[in-house]
């Protein structure tokens, strides 16, 4: 190498060149920055490709991940490709008319509800837009639209959803929105009820003494002669069956069926026994008594021959009503498939416990109409009333076994409390002599002086009850049922026990002044009851 010494500077010539040390520094700092750029265009590059791979796995997948801009409302972040290749963030302002667009695409959109946008590759910006939630059948259903039975069957819950996608980015595609979850533990019923039954019921009939008899040979109808026949009484009255109805419902206070109150009403028709008989003295017709002076049976002669004729007119009415108002309580349930339809098998025990009425009133009215010669006519009649209430609390369970459509029901409750009974015992009669004026006194034949009046009486009472009905499920909210009911009644008191056949004559208007013991006499006479019969029904679920 040869140093050259020139006005410019020096020089140095190497192979045949020469350079300055101008030159040399120039070329070396460029080197220098040439390697020290290298590695940055590397990673600007790289960075480049990984943003357009992730762009195009996002358009492939159908998810983007758009990010708003926290001061300036109603703009959108867009990408924007330089034709370099390096990528930068902007923003600009989405028009109405581009909005109104976008609503439009997204409505004629064949995935279901997803932007339209997420689907095209070749658009250079990405506007979010909230896709459609498809709409899917769940369990969550209002309480009004979920029965007990026969409703649309609703399968099992599909698998949780990809966590991935339930924030606020969705897939392309149908939209699936997982079910709200739902508490199993109580299956979905109808939470109100009401029911309306026909009965063909029974009633225990009240027992009367004989109060109409006839007599032949010479007989006057008193009970001991051999030739007395009985034309009414000593049987039971109003004993046939009674037609009636049933009206309840009831609520469950959570859907859960934790706690229900229910009340029904109950009445049976108004039964009545008549009976009638006239006679101008042939043939005989009597009402016997036991006369307490004699001690002997006796008679009250109402028709004799070539004596006296008469009528004499028999009722006796009874009519019963009931009411309860009870809370349930499940205590067992069992149910195996069937979650909103019918169920394959279901056992349920609920507990009752709550407040019992009834309420029984009779009465027994006898009428007499004489005529005797003279001319005379004598009009009279006894009346027995009563009237028995019961108030009580009541408790008690229903077990019910459902096989698919058919159910089972079996009832029973127990009432304690107190009946409070009422006796009316009266009794008048009117005599017309002519040509003076009727005369009116106190007292018929078996209701005089000596027991008429008002009586009342609180006994302690108890009202069992035992049921079993039979039902078929019509649809989902209609169910038809069949059943048997029975009802016991513990004291109560009826019109014919409050009948004392021992009459002292001389106590009978007209009979002169009274003379001797004081009767008949009242005596709180109680006795045992029951009703029972069939019962036609249907059941509304709502």
């Amino acid at each position: 190498m040869k140093r050259l010494s020139l006005s410019g500077g020096e020089r140095f010539a190497l192979g045949g060149l020469s350079y300055t040390k101008s030159d040399r520094f120039r070329r070396f700092t460029k080197s220098l920055i040439s390697m020290s750029l290298l590695p940055a265009i590397v990673v600007v590059l790289w960075a480049g490709q990984q943003r357009d791979a992730a762009a195009e796995l996002t358009l492939r997948s159908g998810i983007e991940r758009p990010t708003w801009s926290p001061n300036r409302p109603g703009q959108t972040r867009g990408v924007s490709r330089t034709s370099a290749g390096e990528a930068e963030e902007e923003f600009r302002e989405i028009t109405p008319e581009e909005l109104k667009r976008f609503a439009r695409e997204d409505d004629d959109s064949e995935f279901g509800g997803a932007s339209s946008l997420a689907s095209r590759r070749d658009r250079d910006e990405y506007t979010p837009v909230r896709p459609k939630p498809r709409i899917t059948q769940d369990c969550n259903m209002p309480d009004s639209t979920r029965c007990e039975s026969g409703s649309e069957y609703v399968g099992a819950p599909l698998p949780p959803v990809d966590s991935r996608f339930v924030d606020q980015s969705y897939p392309a595609g149908n939209i699936y929105t997982p079910p709200t979850p739902v508490d199993m533990s109580a299956t979905p019923y109808c939470r109100a009820w009401a029911r309306a039954e026909a009965l063909l019921w029974w009633m225990e009939g009240s027992s009367t003494p004989p109060l109409v008899t006839t007599g032949t040979g010479g007989s006057l109808g008193e009970l001991d002669d051999p030739d007395t026949r009985i034309l009414f009484g000593g049987t039971e009255l109003n004993d046939m069956m009674r037609v009636g109805g049933r009206f309840g419902g009831g609520y469950w206070f959570t859907p859960k069926r934790d706690w229900a109150i229910e009340g029904d009403y109950f009445f049976l028709q108004e039964k009545t026994t008549s009976y009638h008989a006239a006679s101008d003295g042939d043939p005989i017709l009597a009402r016997p008594f036991y006369n307490i002076v004699t001690g002997d049976q006796d008679s009250h002669v109402m028709a004799y021959p070539d004596l006296i004729g008469g009528t004499v007119d028999v009722s006796a009415t009874s009519r019963l009503q009931g009411a309860e108002l009870l809370l349930r309580r499940p205590v067992v349930v069992q149910r195996t498939n069937g979650r909103n339809g019918p169920a394959d098998f279901a056992l349920g025990v609920e507990l009752l416990a709550g407040y019992r009425f009834l309420d029984l009133a009779e009465d027994l009215r006898i009428n007499e109409s004489l005529e005797a010669a003279g001319p005379s006519t004598f009009e009279l009649y006894d009346l027995f009333k009563t009237k028995n209430q019961f108030h009580g609390a009541q408790v008690g369970f229903v077990t019910v076994f459902q096989q698919n459509r058919f159910t089972a029901e079996f009832l029973l409750k127990l009432g304690l409390g107190n009946t409070r009974s009422k006796v009316v015992i009266d009794g008048e009669t009117v005599t017309t002599v002519a040509p003076l004026p009727p005369v009116t006194d106190d007292g018929g034949l078996l209701a005089l002086t000596t027991n008429m009046g008002t009586y009342t009486q609180n006994n302690f009472a108890v009202v069992p009850e035992l049921g079993v009905t039979l039902g078929y499920d019509i649809n989902d909210r209609l169910r038809a049922s069949v059943g048997y009911t029975f009802i016991y009644w513990s004291r109560v008191a009826r019109p014919g026990d409050q009948i004392d056949m021992a009459v002292n004559p001389s106590y009978i208007p007209n009979n002169g002044p009274p003379a001797g013991p004081a009767s008949p006499a009242f005596s709180f006479n109680t006795t045992d009851m029951w009703m029972h019969g069939v019962n036609l029904g249907l059941d509304l679920r709502f």
